[in-house]
């Protein structure tokens, strides 16, 4: 492991691994740890990363407006947003059956345009079926997203009211589910992000 990082043939051994681990664990999560040659060790979610670049000091800054219907690509991150615009008898599975990577939204409960965006400190969301506001945050790390990942999650937001409308890949907000009064369906598909079933 420490081999491949430094160009040598040396590794590390098995105790010497266990020693970084336990180390780390006193330390708490996401707390690194320097080794030699500039290589770092760092624990996320008990899983060992080793590298000579903390990924979890990347702070991504994007913002891109979603095209409706349309793609968008996201360059930062590698992901793609594909969106569709549907009469809601032309969705034909429910909305709740739907894979985490995509979402099904009441095109009349959203305010145009939308946006997809990078997390943001202080960022605040109402995950539909929790019926309170938690911090996005809190959200991720609830569901064990590393870090260095929690960035990476493209968050698709109303830009005129700031509101988080999909965490993409986990959950939609409160208040633009599908509902048999529903006429449009914004049906939104994530590739190659970043989804709870990763």
């Amino acid at each position: 492991m420490l081999g491949c990082l430094v160009g040598e043939k040396n590794d590390l051994s098995f105790e010497q691994v266990e020693n970084i681990f336990a180390r780390l664990k006193d330390y708490g999560e996401e707390k690194v740890i320097e080794l030699p040659r500039g290589v770092k060790a760092w624990l996320s979610y008990d899983m060992l990363h080793m590298g000579r670049h903390y990924q979890g000091d990347e702070k991504y800054r994007y913002e891109y407006q979603l095209p409706i219907p349309g793609g968008l690509s996201i360059p930062d991150t590698g992901a793609r947003i594909d969106c569709r615009i549907l009469q809601r008898e032309e969705l034909n599975i429910k909305p709740e059956q739907l894979p985490p990577n995509m979402a099904a939204i009441d095109f009349h409960k959203v305010k145009l345009p939308l946006i997809v965006r990078a997390r943001q400190d202080g960022d605040i969301f109402v995950p539909f079926g929790f019926g309170r506001r938690v911090k996005l945050k809190k959200f991720l790390i609830d569901r064990k997203i590393p870090k260095y990942m929690r960035g990476r999650v493209p968050i698709v937001v109303e830009q005129v009211t700031g509101r988080i409308v999909w965490v993409a890949g986990f959950r939609t907000a409160e208040g633009i589910e599908i509902s048999p009064e529903s006429k449009k369906v914004i049906l939104l598909n994530l590739e190659n992000g970043n989804s709870s079933n990763m």
